[in-house]
């Protein structure tokens, strides 16, 4: 059985290749505050420069908009856990982050 997220994923074209590589690449990179930071155009910069693109803005665009789809998803899954674990202290009484 596949999980919801594999079923609804949008489909990958050959051309998206280029720029999959780059971003999960990228990605890698990113710095970590309280949560995952924006890459950095700089970390893109010098990306292009290592292993070069045959079409520069388009690869700066699309990396953008995957990390903004990114922080996004990542900042409400973050949302959805303060959520629960506020929901849960509820349960029993505790206030989160405590132990009995």
């Amino acid at each position: 059985m596949d999980p919801l997220a594999l079923k609804n994923r949008p489909p990958c074209y050959g051309w998206m290749g280029e720029y999959l590589k780059a971003f999960n690449v990228l990605s890698s990179s990113r710095q970590y505050g309280m949560g995952p930071n924006p890459i950095q155009l700089t970390e893109i910069l010098a990306y292009i420069e290592l292993f070069g693109t045959s079409d520069k803005m388009s690869l700066i665009q699309y990396v953008l908009r995957m990390d903004e789809a990114y922080l996004t998803t990542k900042a409400k899954q973050q949302e959805q856990k303060k959520n629960q674990a506020g929901n849960r202290s509820k349960d029993d009484g505790q206030r989160p982050g405590t132990k009995r």
